[in-house]
């Protein structure tokens, strides 16, 4: 089946733009299909290093930044309406990295066949406050 037909004026400076402004969920999701595409075996499963970046995904600084800012003027009841949406919008983009990172760690567990504590301690787990 022939892919999806690309402009001949696009550049791949063009492309590269694009996928840098990826959020990190989908910059990810990104990778992980190219590394997929440059195998050719067709196999859909991550490997351990694939499963290890997965379980470091994080925000960008700046982006983890404002969210705690937006999470403070939040608890004080301070959010004019659009800050409300960017609150949402960043906390939706957390919730699904700590999806797939969490997912990725559970993968990790049951491959090695050790408890989560020990994974968790193996690979240098950086959790979100509170986490361990």
């Amino acid at each position: 089946m022939p892919g999806p037909q690309i402009p001949d004026a696009m550049k791949v400076d063009q492309l590269i733009e694009a996928i840098v402004h990826l959020p990190p969920a989908r910059l990810h999701e990104f990778k992980r299909k190219f590394r997929k595409w440059e195998r050719e075996d067709g196999s859909d499963t991550q490997d351990d290093t694939d499963l290890l970046e997965t379980t470091r995904l994080r925000l960008p600084a700046a982006k983890e930044k404002r969210f705690k800012q937006l999470m403070d003027k939040s608890e004080s009841g301070n959010l004019a309406p659009l800050e409300i949406d960017e609150y949402r919008a960043i906390a939706t983009e957390t919730e699904q990295l700590s999806v797939m990172r969490v997912e990725a760690l559970a993968e990790l567990t049951c491959r090695r066949g050790k408890p989560v504590r020990e994974v968790m301690l193996e690979i240098g787990w950086q959790g979100g406050d509170g986490e361990a």
